[in-house]
């Protein structure tokens, strides 16, 4: 691991914290999910194509809502399939964890378990494909990549 990766992956991790605890103090603008939510492409690297991620995902700042007990800090999430088509799978939710980092993810029987933390404007760490999201025959190493998801504008939809 480089200096320079090791310094970038500090300073994110230190960038996400200073949001966390300027919204958990009062002294920031709105909160850790105001503050994250916003569109990601995905940067068509070895990762997101070991994977078969989609072309990014979306963070909104509203709750799950009611029926996901075990989800009452998540966010709901949306998936762009294509920079024209948005979905509610392979993602429905996010929440920032106690370790600093962003877990984006289904709460159901499978798809893609994301663990990533903020490294400039983007979100960058590992992608695990779980359940239904894992091809047959697929070999175990190969369910988890490293994935980047690079902040962008949010595409129009017509849905």
């Amino acid at each position: 691991m480089s200096l320079r990766y090791r310094a970038g992956h500090l300073a994110g991790a230190l960038l996400l914290s200073a949001v966390l605890v300027a919204c958990a103090t009062g002294s920031g603008a709105g909160t850790a999910s105001e503050a994250l939510a916003g569109c990601y492409r995905f940067e068509r690297n070895e990762g997101a194509l070991r994977l078969n991620l989609p072309w990014g995902f979306e963070l909104r700042s509203e709750t799950l809502g009611d029926g996901w007990a075990n989800y009452a800090d998540a966010n709901r999430v949306f998936t762009w399939m294509t920079e024209t088509r948005r979905t509610g799978l392979p993602f429905g939710y996010w929440r920032v964890m106690d370790a600093g980092f962003v877990q984006v993810g289904y709460p159901g029987l499978g798809a893609y378990t994301l663990s990533l933390e903020l490294e400039g404007r983007d979100l960058v760490g590992r992608g695990r494909s779980e359940g239904d999201a894992v091809p047959l025959n697929q070999n175990p190493d190969r369910r988890v990549a490293q994935v980047i998801a690079r902040r962008v504008t949010c595409p129009e939809t017509s849905n």
